[in-house]
């Protein structure tokens, strides 16, 4: 799904606040902008990974999730799955799972 890869990509590049507008609404404001910085510091591997890849994709209407696997060289690889949701007329991440 290409919010997930954009959503990885962002944090990739460093910017955390590009990263965060791929976020619901729901999720904003449960999650606020520095809450959401210090995650993202907290689990390095988001920010340094070098590749995504996306497995099982499931979505039923408005709702949906994409699981993969990143890599980085320094911290291995880790399972993620995205929750996604339709936000306006764009797919949006609910949250995220980080093994």
């Amino acid at each position: 799904m290409e919010v997930a890869d954009n959503h990885l990509a962002a944090l990739r590049a460093g910017d955390v606040s590009l990263a965060y507008d791929h976020t619901s609404k729901v999720f904003r404001k449960a999650t606020p902008l520095p809450a959401y910085k210090k995650f993202i510091a907290a689990y390095p591997i988001l920010g340094q990974h070098e590749e995504f890849s996306a497995g099982d994709r499931e979505f039923d209407g408005d709702t949906g999730s994409v699981e993969g696997t990143i890599t980085s060289s320094e911290y291995g690889t880790a399972t993620i799955k995205f929750i996604m949701v339709k936000d306006g007329d764009n797919w949006k991440i609910q949250g995220f799972n980080l093994e």
